[in-house]
C-alpha cells in the first residue's frame, strides 16, 4: 500500500477527513478531504495526518497550506503527487 502523508499543521488523528466532527466540518469543509482519503484507499492509497503517516516513512506528502519551499523537506515526494491525484 502506498502511504502519504498529510501535512496541516494543528490537525492530528485524522480529524481533517473527520465529518462528525462539526468544529472541522462546519459548512462541509472537512468533505473534500474525506472524499481524498476515500478515493485514494479505493485506489490502495493510505492517507493520514502527519502523526499517523510520518513524512519520513511515507511515499509521498500533501502539503495543505504551506507556501515557504523551506518547509519541503522532500522535493521529490511532493513532484510525485500529481501521479495519483
Amino acid at each position: 500500500m502506498i502511504k502519504v502523508c498529510y501535512y496541516l499543521e494543528g490537525y492530528y488523528n485524522n480529524i481533517i477527513f473527520d465529518l462528525s466532527d462539526k468544529g472541522i466540518n462546519r459548512d462541509d469543509y472537512a468533505y473534500s478531504h474525506y472524499l481524498l482519503k476515500l478515493n485514494a484507499e479505493e485506489k490502495g492509497v493510505s492517507i493520514a495526518t502527519l502523526d499517523i503517516n510520518s513524512r519520513e516513512n511515507s511515499d509521498y506528502i500533501i502539503y495543505h497550506d504551506v507556501c515557504d519551499d523551506e518547509l519541503v523537506s522532500e522535493p521529490s515526494k511532493v513532484k510525485k503527487m500529481a501521479d495519483f491525484v
